[in-house]
């Protein structure tokens, strides 16, 4: 078979997809698999297990593109939207435009993947809100095809004979020569508000020797709570991959993460992190560690004007893990720390009365060559970098 899908497009008010909704599109050869158009003027609804939204490569061909237009993107209780590809074939871009917001909450799922030698698909999002909440997840993806356990695919969504199909499309792609696909970029641009909260994930990941994507995220108020997670992360290895984050203000609090990380030989991304007005943290932590190879930059910069680190409680001062840091030309906060070779003996960046921490991803990290910026401890002291204008 080598003719190519056709092309899904669905107009409407309102669409919602419930009790195992389906409206995919694929290939299972050297066809091209056709694209999905969502214009719905109100509202997208997908909600419960096997509810989904797919545009998927199983061959040489590429994946076909998703796009959904419309108001409010809702997606929750385990429902799905997602391009991937798992042989040959590039998987599609994910474009989201919402012009109020979008939710992904209750295990939901958005995301671009590869499992193949074809690169997973870009993730671009545009709204006035992105929530990401209660295990909520975005991101993009590349799964190691030659250690994967397919006991991952979940059977509440993938039925027998599409983890069958997916199984053969993965054998016949790493016949030869393999060459893992890398994960794709992801794109968030929301006007008013970024919320990632209640262990929700942001996130770029790469397994096997596939780099992860770079992450960007513009907006008006970032807030990281109750372990929300934004990461660019290389579990295998290939590089981490950078994280840009622009906004008016920034909030870290209660364990909210923001992470560049390697496990591998390769070095984790750069952090940068651009913010107009208040970057406050309370017990939250910006990390760009790796085991083996260097930990990635960290820059931070707020206003025009040199903007330093004021801790805002009198107790202990907060934790920068680096051999210096300076001030750049434009108010640029600069962490400027040679990778570590020391293995610390207590739980990184936690004094000994404190508990360990887990960040809700499958393996956990051996911060052995670290740069960050993190408060943290029973008597922390808050993060502040404050934009001091022209005084």
């Amino acid at each position: 078979m080598t003719g190519s899908g056709g092309t899904i497009a669905i107009n409407t008010r309102n669409l919602t997809l419930q009790n195992g909704g389906k409206i995919d599109t694929g290939t299972i050869d050297r066809g091209s698999a056709g694209s999905i158009a969502i214009n719905s003027s109100d509202s997208v609804t997908v909600a419960g297990t096997r509810s989904i939204i797919s545009a998927a490569s199983f061959g040489s061909g590429t994946g076909g593109s998703l796009s959904i237009n419309t108001g409010t993107l809702t997606i929750r209780n385990g429902g799905s939207v997602i391009t991937s590809t798992a042989g040959q074939g590039n998987a599609g871009n994910l474009i989201v435009k919402a012009a109020n917001s979008v939710n992904v909450t209750d295990s939901g799922l958005l995301s671009t993947g590869t499992l193949g030698t074809g690169a997973g698909g870009n993730l671009s999002i545009e709204t006035k809100t992105l929530n990401i909440q209660n295990s909520g997840k975005v991101f993009s993806s590349s799964l190691d095809a030659s250690t994967f356990d397919f006991s991952f695919l979940d059977p509440n969504i993938y039925s027998p004979e599409s983890i069958e199909l997916i199984r053969n499309s993965v054998n016949a792609a790493a016949q030869g020569n393999f060459t893992q696909g890398n994960s794709g970029n992801l794109t968030v641009t929301a006007t008013d508000s970024v919320n990632v909260a209640t262990n929700g994930l942001l996130s770029t990941q790469a397994y096997g020797q596939a780099s992860a994507g770079n992450l960007i995220v513009t907006t008006g108020q970032l807030t990281l709570q109750d372990a929300g997670t934004i990461s660019a992360t290389s579990f295998g290895d290939g590089f981490g991959g950078n994280i840009q984050l622009q906004a008016n203000s920034l909030s870290l609090t209660n364990d909210g993460l923001i992470s560049s990380r390697s496990q591998g030989a390769n070095r984790a991304g750069n952090i940068s992190i651009n913010v107009r007005d208040d970057l406050q943290s309370s017990r939250g932590d910006i990390l760009a560690t790796s085991v083996q190879s260097g930990g990635g930059d960290i820059n931070i910069t707020a206003g025009d004007r040199t903007a330093p680190i004021i801790p805002t409680a009198p107790a202990k001062p907060e934790l920068v893990e680096a051999q210096g840091w300076v001030y750049g030309a434009k108010g640029e906060v600069i962490l400027t720390a040679s990778a570590s070779t020391v293995t610390p003996q207590t739980p990184f960046l936690a004094p000994p009365s404190c508990e360990g921490d887990t960040y809700g991803e499958p393996e956990p990290l051996q911060r052995k060559h670290s740069r960050s910026v993190s408060n943290r401890g029973k008597h922390h002291s808050n993060l502040l970098v404050r934009n001091k204008g022209n005084q």
